[in-house]
């Protein structure tokens, strides 16, 4: 049996519900609001929050006043650096505006007692920064929480078991990514028949199931070996993952030559270069046997 491990921390409130059906009847429900914190992206918010307020505070001390610039301009800089680093609510920046007059002659030239004298103002602009840490605090404290919502009662999921399912959940959006600027962009191809819109998306979609199926068969051998693998990343080959994107993989192969005959009623490929011993360690992690029958069963569902 797997050792319980510490993963954060939680509670339940119990909220009665009321609603009203399309009939008028009223009518009420109860659900379980399971407040959670995860200590693992609680750490990862602090350490967020704490990094872009160093980074903030770095760019406004190097920040200069322009010649002729006034406060509220200064101010409307300030702004917009706060807003770029998403620390408005604890950074408070205080801008002041020192004018200043001084008397000089109007013209050049040898004064004389009807020599024009004219009023110059100038201006001093300075700030002060200093972090609310009554917000930061709250922010700091706040990091890692979520909300699930539940009408299954305390005997039939618990709180632990709850978190524990929501762990180990399978969440589809995870590769819609890759359609939208990834490996497998769904760009406007300006296509006006549906079926050809849908078939260009079936294409696709096919694409993602064979993306996220070697992804997913890897991560698996990983966690089995209770293993990493490294060399994935150009310029950093020691950095060691046991999550590597099907991207990764599949780009330790670019530069391998498949050769393809027919050989009587059947097609042989063979590869050209000797494979890496860090090839043949993917190869081995994906099991490509058992890979390609999840998929041949994927097509099957499809062609239903």
């Amino acid at each position: 049996p797997q050792t319980p491990r510490d993963v954060g921390k939680g509670f339940e409130v119990t909220r009665l519900i009321d609603g009203q059906m399309s009939s008028e009847r009223p009518f009420q429900w109860s659900e379980r609001w399971l407040l959670m914190q995860s200590s693992a992206w609680a750490r990862r918010q602090q350490h967020a929050i704490l990094t872009r307020l160093t980074r903030a505070e770095a760019e406004l001390a190097r920040l200069r006043v322009k010649k002729g610039e006034r406060a509220d301009a200064v101010q409307e800089r300030v702004a917009i650096l706060l807003k770029r680093h998403d620390v408005a609510a604890w950074l408070e920046v205080s801008v002041t505006e020192t004018a200043s007059v001084q008397r000089r002659r109007g013209r050049s030239g040898r004064p004389s007692a009807t020599s024009p004298v004219v009023e110059v103002t100038t201006y001093q602009v300075a700030w002060s920064v200093q972090r609310n840490e009554v917000a930061l605090a709250d922010a700091l404290t706040l990091a890692g929480w979520r909300i699930y919502v539940t009408n299954s009662t305390p005997e039939e999921v618990s709180l632990v078991q709850a978190t524990a399912l929501y762990r180990e959940e399978w969440t589809v959006e995870h590769g819609f990514h890759r359609w939208k600027g990834g490996q497998l962009p769904a760009l406007p191809l300006f296509l006006h028949i549906e079926w050809r819109i849908r078939g260009l998306m079936l294409l696709l979609l096919i694409a993602l199931q064979v993306l996220t199926l070697l992804e997913w068969q890897a991560r698996r051998s990983l966690a089995a070996e209770q293993a990493t693998i490294a060399g994935l990343v150009p310029g950093n080959p020691k950095m060691a993952t046991a999550h590597p994107t099907a991207e990764r993989l599949l780009a330790m192969f670019t530069s391998l030559h498949l050769l393809l005959q027919q050989v009587g009623n059947q097609r042989v490929g063979q590869v050209l270069e000797s494979l890496t011993p860090l090839q043949q360690r993917i190869l081995h992690l994906l099991q490509l046997p058992a890979t390609l029958y999840r998929f041949q069963a994927t097509l099957e569902s499809f062609a239903e």
